[in-house]
């Protein structure tokens, strides 16, 4: 079972993964300033290109609104092989889709992923990633397994930034451990408060399925076993 589906479907804009928080802030408004400060750090100009890597529905929402706010013009795609249509890109941002690599070697898959980035970029462009790591051991709790998908790879953050080889920079890297610990708490009040509705929509197996898994998750990001991590890189060849 994979929650992200429900959880697209609970949550505003099923953005779970770009909050950032202050005092007497809800959730929707956490996620906004996220995807906010996102774009500042990509220096976007009015009609830039921006190409929106989303395999799901999972953060682009309000990734992809707050760049239609700064003028650009974007390109949503679940696969690099069809961004093609908007290169070369000012801009990419990268929601949860790094580490959708499960076949052969994933760190050698992930490498190449970077050097495709930089195939249909533009030079000095930005690559922001929005992507889950884990500490060692690098197994996640067995009641992780309901929320993480099989398709799903895990990186260390280590790993990541050293598959981005030598054409990008790391400008910034930060875990925001606190602003992702208040979200996936958020999200499971949430979950918690519409058990009832829930069950009546999804029946009672499913919601139970969900409410563990979000709970993992919660305890997982809250002990440090999970990180969600904002890198941003700028190409520099």
């Amino acid at each position: 079972m994979t929650v992200i589906p429900m959880l697209s479907s609970l949550l505003p804009d099923g953005d779970a993964t770009c909050a950032v928080w202050e005092p007497g802030d809800d959730l929707p408004t956490a996620q906004d300033r996220g995807a906010r400060r996102l774009m500042e750090t990509l220096e976007l100009k009015p009609r830039s290109a921006v190409l929106l890597l989303a395999p799901t529905d999972e953060g682009a929402p309000a990734v992809a609104r707050c760049a239609a706010r700064h003028g650009a013009a974007i390109t949503t795609t679940a696969e690099l092989a069809e961004a093609n249509g908007g290169a070369p890109y000012d801009a990419v941002v990268s929601v949860r889709a790094a580490e959708r690599i499960s076949a052969g070697d994933p760190l050698k898959a992930l490498a190449a992923s970077f050097r495709q980035v930089r195939t249909l970029s533009a030079p000095g462009a930005r690559f922001a990633l929005l992507i889950v790591t884990v500490s060692e051991p690098a197994e996640p709790e067995p009641d992780l397994t309901a929320l993480l998908d099989p398709e799903i790879h895990r990186f260390r953050l280590a790993d990541v930034i050293k598959a981005c080889g030598a054409y990008w920079e790391v400008e910034r890297a930060d875990s925001c451990r606190s602003d992702y610990t208040r979200t996936a708490q958020e999200v499971l009040s949430s979950v918690r408060a519409r058990r009832h509705a829930l069950h009546d929509r999804f029946g009672q197996r499913r919601t139970e399925e969900l409410e563990e898994a979000v709970t993992g998750w919660a305890r997982a990001l809250t002990n440090s076993r999970l990180g969600l991590n904002r890198l941003v890189l700028r190409r520099i060849d």
